[in-house]
C-alpha cells in the first residue's frame, strides 16, 4: 500500500462503480471495496443505534454458520454485552477505529459471547471502522484476521485511514437507504432490564460485581473498578452464584438471556418474569 492510494485507479473505478449502484447488496459491495486495499479473512456489518437493537447488515459467515440462533441471542441482549457495540453507540466523532484487543476487559476472552461470537472462527485480531450517521445511528464495519494470517500492522491502518473520505461517501449514501424496523422498540426495555437483572435478589453492589462479570471482567479488574479487594469480590460473587443458583460465568450468562427473553416490565427484575414463566 502507497502513500498515493487515493491515486490509484483501481480503487477510483471501484468508487465510481459503487456511487452508481443502489443495489441491496451495497453493504458488501462496500467490505469488498475495502478489501481491495487492505486484506482480511472474515468481516460483517452492523447498523447501531442508542434507540434499538443493532441490525445486521452483512456477515461473511452467513452461509457457514447458524446465524438464526446466533444472531437470536445476539439480538435477545447479548449486544448489551459487547465491548465494541459500546465503544461504537458513545463514538463522539464522526469516524472511530477500534481494536477488539484494545476495548474488551481482561477477562472478555473467557466470556460466552466470545465464544459464542469469535473463538471457533480463529481470529487472532479484529477491527472495527465506525462512522456515525447521525445522532443516533452508527454503521459499523467489522474486519477480522483469522490463523494463520498476521496482525493488522500500521500500514494497514494507514490505508484504512487514507480510504475514510471516500467511505464517507459511500457510508453516508448506504445511510439514507437505511431503516429501522422494529415496532415496538426493544432496545429500551432490554437495557432496563440489564440495569435491574438480579434487583429482586440481590443487593445493588452485587449487581454491580455482576455487570462487570458479564461484561468480561476478572476478578482483579472488577476488584480495582470498584475499589474492593479481590477476597472481598469472590465473597460477593459467592454470594450471587448461590443466591442465583448457578455456578459458573457461562450459566450467569445464559441465565442472563432467558430471563431478558421474558421481560415484560421495564421496572421489575427480569428474573421474575423469568420466574413466572411457566415450564413445559
Amino acid at each position: 500500500m502507497t502513500q498515493n492510494l487515493l491515486d490509484n485507479a483501481l480503487l477510483v473505478d471501484s468508487f465510481c462503480s459503487l456511487m452508481q449502484c443502489d443495489s441491496p447488496e451495497q453493504p458488501v459491495n462496500i467490505i469488498d471495496f475495502i478489501k481491495r486495499f487492505v486484506d482480511f479473512d472474515l468481516s460483517a456489518v452492523f447498523l447501531y443505534s442508542k434507540s434499538y437493537r443493532p441490525q445486521l447488515l452483512f456477515d461473511s459467515l452467513a452461509a457457514q454458520r447458524d446465524v438464526e440462533s446466533d444472531l437470536k441471542v445476539y439480538m435477545a441482549g447479548a449486544y448489551l454485552l459487547d465491548p465494541l457495540y459500546y465503544v461504537a453507540v458513545e463514538q463522539e466523532g464522526k469516524w472511530g477505529v477500534n481494536v477488539l484487543a484494545d476495548v474488551a476487559p481482561d477477562n472478555f476472552y473467557e466470556t460466552e459471547i466470545y465464544k459464542t461470537y469469535y473463538r471457533e472462527t480463529d481470529i487472532i485480531d479484529m477491527v472495527d471502522i465506525t462512522y456515525r450517521c447521525d445522532e443516533d445511528r452508527v454503521i459499523d464495519l467489522s474486519f477480522s484476521r483469522c490463523k494463520p494470517s498476521q496482525r493488522f500492522s500500521p500500514k494497514d491502518f494507514n490505508a484504512l485511514k487514507l480510504l475514510e473520505p471516500l467511505l464517507e461517501v459511500l457510508l453516508t449514501k448506504l445511510s439514507n437507504q437505511l431503516t429501522i424496523d422494529e415496532t415496538p422498540p426493544l432496545h429500551k426495555a432490554l437495557h432496563s432490564a440489564m440495569e435491574n437483572f438480579g434487583s429482586s435478589l440481590l443487593t445493588a453492589r452485587e449487581r454491580e460485581v455482576v455487570r462487570l462479570i458479564l461484561g468480561g471482567h476478572s476478578l482483579r479488574s472488577a476488584a480495582e473498578r470498584l475499589s474492593l479487594s479481590e477476597s472481598t469480590l469472590k465473597q460477593h460473587r459467592w454470594h450471587i452464584y448461590n443466591k442465583l443458583d448457578v455456578s459458573s460465568q457461562s450459566e450467569l450468562f445464559f441465565l442472563f438471556i432467558d430471563a431478558l427473553s421474558n421481560y415484560k416490565d421495564n421496572t421489575e427484575d427480569p428474573l421474575a418474569s423469568y420466574h413466572k414463566v411457566p415450564s413445559t
